[in-house]
């Protein structure tokens, strides 16, 4: 048995000319944000002061470092939402409920101190 193969005799297709990309500018380095040193801070105080305020005897040290807490994380917060390229708005936010939970613990372990004191 013979096979024969058929030859494309037609005419190849011209492919049209590759489309040209648009001009597209200079390339830009990433913008880069800046830290929150107040943001940071008031993460690990109240990060810290939360930890003490389960312990109620260390209350007093709870509470300096809840308010601590709390104060740098409202200003990390306000500098953060001011300024745009600064970044750590949510550490910041973490670092408020920390230290607001760091407080309550502080007035829940004074509580259960004069408590054990005073029967």
């Amino acid at each position: 048995m013979v096979t024969t193969r058929e030859v494309n005799t037609a005419t190849p297709e011209v492919m049209p000319p590759p489309a040209t990309m648009p001009y597209q500018g200079l390339p830009t380095a990433p913008v880069q944000t800046r830290g929150n040193g107040m943001a940071v801070a008031s993460f690990v105080l109240g990060l810290i002061g939360a930890l003490f305020g389960l312990i109620p005897i260390l209350a007093m040290f709870a509470l300096l470092l809840g308010v601590l807490g709390l104060t740098f994380g409202l200003v990390g917060h306000r500098a953060a939402v001011n300024d745009p390229l600064r970044g750590g708005k949510g550490m910041a936010l973490a670092g408020v409920i920390l230290g607001s939970l760091a407080i309550g613990l502080a007035i829940l372990g004074f509580v259960i101190v004069a408590n054990a004191f005073s029967s």
